[in-house]
């Protein structure tokens, strides 16, 4: 598998959901890689905008269109006060969104339902993510954020799925080194070792593999579980950097 497709699986991810993650580790509060993307940030002066855990099951087996509204109806009681945003049964894909404004963590959670059809089994394969998103830097309060999506996942029985973690911060700092260098000295100091990269005139994107962390994926028989992108703006606007395990499951 090429590097350019895991450019593009960042933001097909969350749709199709068709990775998975390899990884005999049951769901553990995220905390180890979370907590060392977060300190590199702190460690490294950058402007922590984003924090992202997003867990994912897609073994949950064939369902039925009327299996699938069951399914739905069962996640709207069970997520009480939540936003059902959509729900659609059109086509060949089935979605079913809900959300939660968390006041109390003052993050953002979702749950989607997502079925699509499978060509060879000529049935419906479905799949369950949680997704919960937080600002700036929690710091002290990680711990009880981690708190809370352990028992969301407990709640959603989502104990032994795949698990990616991810932070978007800005560099607001003259480092006076190209951003190649920069995403290589980045890549070791968390401990991880180059396995590819993407080298252009205002991005970077580099793929790595950090043998502390329990779960990867495998690209061009390599293992990778770090990714790394630095995008500059344009000339006097702020550098985005993006830091994802195993990948990067957004558009960067």
């Amino acid at each position: 598998m090429t590097f350019w497709r895991w450019v593009v699986i960042g933001f097909v991810l969350s749709a199709c959901g068709y990775i998975h993650v390899q990884s005999s580790e049951a769901y553990d509060g995220s905390g180890q890689p979370l907590e060392e993307l977060l300190q590199f940030a702190k460690n490294e002066q950058l402007d922590v905008n984003e924090w992202q855990v997003r867990v994912r099951e897609d073994e949950r087996g064939y369902v039925s269109k009327q299996a699938f509204i069951k399914e739905v109806r069962s996640l709207a009681k069970m997520l009480s006060g939540w936003k059902e945003e959509s729900v659609s049964l059109d086509g060949s894909e089935w979605k079913a969104l809900f959300t939660y404004d968390n006041p109390e963590h003052q993050m953002t959670e979702s749950v989607q339902l997502f079925a699509y059809q499978d060509v060879r089994a000529d049935q419906h394969a479905a799949l369950l993510t949680y997704t919960v998103k937080g600002r700036g830097n929690p710091g002290e309060e990680l711990v009880r954020h981690q708190e809370m999506i352990e028992q969301r996942v407990q709640q959603l029985d989502l104990m032994r799925s795949d698990v990616y973690v991810q932070i978007q911060a800005y560099d607001n700092k003259n480092r006076n080194v190209s951003n190649e260098e920069l995403a290589r000295t980045w890549v070791t100091k968390l401990g991880a070792k180059k396995v590819e990269a993407l080298y252009e005139e205002s991005f970077v994107s580099l793929s790595a593999y950090n043998p502390d962390w329990p779960t990867g994926i495998v690209t061009n028989d390599h293992e990778m579980n770090v990714q790394l992108a630095i995008r500059e703006q344009g000339l006097g606007a702020r550098t985005t950097v993006t830091l994802g395990t195993p990948i990067i499951t957004t558009e960067y």
